[in-house]
């Protein structure tokens, strides 16, 4: 199988994970809490685990204890998917990890530098390079720099990584 179609077949068997994520950052941005990076990731790339990572950051986790933070998350996620039946599901048997990356962290930047995701828009990588650290696919559900203020993002397209 090609690049193009792993990246579309691994679209498809998370499309209602992302619905389901979405709809929870829409409903945390009501209250305020914006994003600059939710992200999806295979678990363990180079095995055939099909669970995926959730990386999340966001300045109001920041100071958050880890367990304080996946608290906020799950509790949203649940307040928002109750009685929802695929979304919940798919939730609990695909992602295995939840990551709470500080909005400060390096990768944050570099990412979110390199690639831009407006509200309600998706980005499908096959396979890039991020200051270092290779990707192999990613969903991404929300990039915004952390420098970059608010009044200034604009809907890029995400860039071809190298």
């Amino acid at each position: 199988m090609d690049k193009e179609a792993l990246v579309k077949a691994f679209h498809v068997d998370n499309e209602a994970l992302v619905k389901g994520l979405h709809a929870t950052i829409e409903s945390l941005k009501k209250k305020g809490r914006d994003f600059f990076l939710v992200m999806l990731v295979p678990f363990e790339p180079t095995s055939n685990d099909l669970r995926l990572a959730l990386l999340i950051s966001a300045s109001w986790l920041d100071n958050l204890s880890p367990k304080e933070a996946l608290d906020e998350i799950i509790q949203e996620f649940l307040n928002v998917h109750a009685n929802k039946g695929p979304e919940t599901d798919s939730f609990f048997k695909k992602v295995g990890r939840i990551t709470i990356i500080k909005s400060t962290d390096p990768f944050v930047n570099a990412l979110t530098s390199a690639i831009s995701v407006s509200d309600r828009a998706t980005a499908y990588i096959g396979e890039g390079n991020i200051n270092g650290v290779l990707i192999k696919q990613a969903i991404i559900l929300a990039a915004r720099n952390p420098r970059q203020k608010k009044s200034d993002k604009k809907d890029a397209i995400p860039r071809k990584l190298k």
